[in-house]
């Protein structure tokens, strides 16, 4: 899967997450960093299978839908440092297969993750 976070996440997580079978990229790294929330969700949805992020405009599933070829994970643990969001992530990826993200709308929390409308 390719896998989009968003330029509020940490930075570090993509190496932390290196030895997943995924594809995970960096707004600010591909040059995305300050662009309208509604742009980068189109680039989002034409690019990536999963977007991550946890900027609380992202819940609105009446502005950004999820999409058959996009799914969205909002993270949902605070503090959102690097430490506290890896292994929530990593498990999540390492345990789903993409038929559970893709499409869908989850949220991440330190104890697991849920499916919502």
């Amino acid at each position: 899967m390719r896998v989009l976070l968003d330029e509020c996440m940490p930075f570090p997580i993509i190496a932390r997450l290196a030895d997943l079978p995924h594809q995970f990229e960096h707004a600010t790294k591909l040059g995305l960093a300050g662009l309208p929330n509604g742009t980068l969700y189109h680039y989002a949805l034409v690019h990536h299978d999963v977007f991550i992020t946890n900027d609380r405009h992202f819940r609105r599933s009446d502005v950004y839908p999820v999409a058959p070829t996009l799914g969205i994970v909002f993270i949902r643990i605070a503090p959102c440092t690097t430490e506290s969001v890896v292994a929530p992530l990593r498990s999540l990826f390492a345990g789903t297969v993409e038929s559970t993200l893709i499409g869908h709308r989850v949220i991440l929390r330190r104890e697991g993750w849920e499916s919502v409308a």
